[in-house]
């Protein structure tokens, strides 16, 4: 009698657990729940070769940089200690008298940004010598050698980075504005932009640690952004299979993404999986929490041949340890 209640009482722990990371995980916030339906018809004809066999769940922590980086970026940006405005044990300020640059490092929020005033350009006065695409890998690899952030650890897309077939590790963008003079269209890039998003085990992050930098004439730096906090490896769980997926689905257990109008779940006859790749979020809190997106089609279709689905990666037999709060500092 005493181990059947052993039993009993262990598996509504685990129960309860798994309810509480699948109700409070951030891939969920905003997005729209999926009713339940049991006779749903649902079909897999996504390939597997991306959704590893286990998975972390990470915390995230704060990242005091060393000084090695935050002297790399003083002299990035051209800064010296008499430019320094502020330094306590959460970070230190950088600013120009004339206010023109400023650098702010935060400890807490592991977060280096740098900005510039912009420049004032017109027809007359064009941006010149702003680096080509083909020198932005260079310059931007180089640039994250200088603040301790490994190529490995990066990835230029939303896709898993292990299906990543570019040859660059970065996305690149060039705004372009154009003045019009009489009869004559003048175009000017005024600055080019490298951007990246952090992976964890080979899985993208949809949001959180990344950055963008931006060169500016003759190759200067006119801004950047970088998010990068330390992690600490929480709990190690198992991936679910496709079938696992198929029952979080029928169950309730999965979101819709925002797709333009509404997808009448009651008249659904039938879902396919065309895709599922693994993604990291950890929204607002302090948690790296891993999941599963899907890319699906309904039958019949409802404005739109296709769209996401976001559900658990997690087996929810195998949650044995209590998740802390989104803003606990334990």
């Amino acid at each position: 009698m005493v181990k059947m209640r052993t039993i009993i009482t262990f598996g509504l722990l685990q129960g309860f657990l798994f309810a509480g990371v699948a109700q409070n995980a951030p891939w969920r916030e905003g997005e729209t729940p999926i009713p339940a339906r049991a006779d749903l018809d649902v079909r897999w004809e996504a390939p597997t070769r991306a959704i590893p066999s286990n998975v972390w769940i990470y915390r995230l922590l704060p990242n005091k940089f060393s000084p090695e980086v935050i002297s790399n970026i003083m002299n990035l940006c051209s800064f010296t200690e008499q430019n320094k405005t502020q330094e306590t044990t959460n970070g230190v300020v950088f600013r120009m008298p004339d206010g023109s640059r400023t650098l702010e490092i935060s400890f807490p929020l592991g977060r280096i940004h740098y900005e510039t005033v912009e420049p004032h350009y017109g027809p007359t006065n064009l941006a010149e010598g702003v680096p080509p695409i083909s020198e932005m890998p260079k310059l931007a690899a180089e640039f994250l050698r200088k603040t301790g952030i490994n190529l490995s650890d990066i990835t230029n897309s939303f896709d898993n980075g292990r299906d990543i077939q570019s040859a660059s590790k970065f996305h690149f963008s060039e705004p372009l504005r154009i003045y019009y003079v009489g009869n004559i269209d003048i175009t000017n890039v005024e600055y080019r932009t490298a951007s990246f998003w952090r992976c964890v085990d080979g899985i993208s992050l949809i949001a959180g640690d990344g950055s963008q930098i931006s060169f500016g004439e003759h190759g200067t730096i006119r801004s950047f952004s970088i998010t990068w906090r330390k992690l600490r490896r929480y709990q190690r769980l198992r991936s679910i299979t496709p079938e696992t997926a198929i029952a979080y689905l029928r169950e309730g257990k999965a979101v819709q993404e925002l797709v333009p109008g509404e997808v009448d779940w009651a008249a659904v006859r039938k879902v396919t999986i065309k895709k599922a790749l693994p993604y990291y979020d950890s929204g607002q809190s302090d948690w790296l929490y891993p999941f599963l997106a899907l890319v699906a089609s309904t039958e019949p279709a409802f404005g739109h041949t296709q769209f996401g689905i976001d559900c658990s990666i997690l087996d929810e037999t195998k949650v044995t340890r209590p998740l802390a709060g989104k803003h606990d500092g334990q």
